[in-house]
Order: structure tokens, then C-alpha cells, then sequence
């Protein structure tokens, strides 16, 4: 298809690929995570040897580094929410959020934006989540006594966080309820993550929740990153949705030996 376009248009061709880890984490959690590993490997060569290629940008909530996909491809340049000389460009800086709430004439709403779409760090800048100014702005133009809501939720897949719970042990339940008093954990984020390997340790929660905006963070001098809930929305999410995942996991839990201790008296076994 790129070098029809090229042999019409007569110039090379830019290649998008948007989200390329989505269907290799539906694959993964749907057992055939191999098979997509090679058709996706198939699509990739058409970034090498491609004389009908000028260049190709490639997103996704994993970096490409160490995805066996990737093998026959090269010089890439990865930007990462740590890494970037593209900050400003991942989100909505301050002043373009001034910038539209005066074009709006919705000013009076600066506060309710900041404190429900702001907080994410990108290297050393702070942006708002475009997706959800925007959403906000519009719906606001229609009804000025709307509240913020999130909008965000409803665009992403969480089958991921949701399998994590399902794993998870006594200390992902404190760092959750850390998190959401007000809180902030320290952990090292591991951005060099391949689906197959994620449940192969708990602390991979953390990195996941952070690379897909559930959570954000500033890195410290020791390599080590302190991870918050970003704002009102993602803090709404977690109340609603992850709560409410760790309490289903909970009514299947067998609790026979914790009552059995109580109505015998056995603080030991308790």
C-alpha cells in the first residue's frame, strides 16, 4: 500500500501507528499472545528496507524497546513519560488551558478544570489531559452549571489493572489506600515491560499505573519514582472502579479459618 501511494503521489510516505500494544494485550489476555506476536512482527517490516518510507511514529502504553516484534526494524527513538523532548507536546500546558478558557469566555471554570484534568508530569513539565479539557469545554458551552466528570474512563481498556487485583496480596491493598488518603508510594518504575512478563512480579502494577495515566510521578535522584494519583478524575476512578474490583475479589475470598478463630477465641490463628 506505501509504495502505491508513493508511485501516485510521488513523494514518500509518513506512516502513523496508533496504540500498537492494544492488540497484542488483547491477545495476551486471550491466550494467543504467540500468534499476535507474529503477525504483528509481519506489519512492522514495513519500516525496514522501505524506500517508500520518510518516516513512521508508533505510540503505545509500553515502550518498544524489548517487544520481540521489533527485531526487524531499527533506529528508533523512544520518548517516554520520563524521557521526552516532547513534554509539552503530551498534554496541554498551562497557558493553553488559559488560553482556551479566555477564548471561551469560561474563566470562572479554571479552578474545576485544574483540580479534576491537571497533575501529570511529563519529564519536568506539568500538562492537563487534552482529551478531557476539551470534552469539559464543550459540554460547558452547552450548559454552564455542568460538573466535571471522566470522560477519560470510558476511553481505555482495564483489563489489565483489573487482572493485577486479581493477583494482588495484602501490599497492593495498603499502597492503594495510601494512595487514595492523599498519599504518594515510592517504587521503581520498569519501563522495559513486555506483556507476557507482567504478572511476574506485583511491583509491575505500579509501572503499569503509571505508564497508562492511572497514576503519575516525579523521579527522585536514587532512580526511584513518587507515584500519586494525578487529580479528581483518576482519584474518582479509583473510588469507583478499582474500589469496587477489590471488593468483588474479596466476597470470593474464603474467610472459614478467619470467623472460626474469632467465635473461638483464637487470637493466634486470628
Amino acid at each position: 500500500l506505501m509504495k502505491l501511494m508513493w508511485g501516485y503521489y510521488e513523494k514518500p510516505v509518513i506512516l502513523l501507528l496508533d496504540e500498537y500494544d492494544v492488540p497484542i494485550a488483547k491477545a495476551s489476555a486471550n491466550g494467543y499472545y504467540k500468534e499476535m506476536l507474529d503477525v504483528m512482527k509481519g506489519i512492522m517490516q514495513a519500516m525496514k528496507d522501505n524506500s517508500a518510507l520518510q518516516l513512521a511514529v508508533i505510540t503505545g502504553c509500553l515502550r518498544i524497546a524489548k517487544e520481540s516484534i521489533f527485531t526487524g526494524t531499527n533506529n528508533f527513538v523512544s520518548d517516554t513519560i520520563t524521557s521526552s523532548r516532547l513534554n509539552e507536546y503530551f498534554g496541554f500546558t498551562q497557558a493553553e488551558v488559559d488560553q482556551l478558557l479566555q477564548d471561551t469566555a469560561l474563566t470562572d471554570h479554571a479552578e474545576d478544570v485544574k483540580a479534576w484534568y491537571d497533575g501529570y508530569h511529563f519529564g519536568d513539565l506539568d500538562v492537563y489531559c487534552p482529551w478531557d479539557v476539551m470534552n469539559y469545554l464543550q459540554d460547558l458551552q452547552f450548559d454552564p452549571s455542568k460538573k466535571p466528570v471522566s470522560y477519560w474512563k470510558n476511553t481505555s481498556d482495564n483489563a489489565i489493572i483489573r487482572s493485577f487485583i486479581d493477583y494482588s496480596g495484602p501490599s497492593i491493598s495498603k499502597k492503594l489506600e495510601l494512595l487514595l488518603s492523599g498519599g504518594y508510594i515510592v517504587q521503581t518504575i520498569e519501563e522495559d515491560l513486555t506483556y507476557d512478563y507482567l504478572h511476574s512480579s506485583e511491583d509491575n502494577l505500579w509501572s503499569i499505573l503509571y505508564l497508562t495515566g492511572y497514576l503519575t510521578g516525579v523521579r527522585g535522584e536514587d532512580q526511584t519514582t513518587k507515584l500519586m494519583i494525578p487529580n479528581a478524575e483518576i482519584r474518582e476512578i479509583f473510588e469507583s472502579t478499582v474500589v469496587k474490583w477489590f471488593q468483588d475479589k474479596a466476597k470470593g475470598t474464603d474467610r472459614r479459618t478467619l470467623f472460626h478463630a474469632v467465635w473461638n477465641g483464637d487470637s493466634e490463628l486470628l
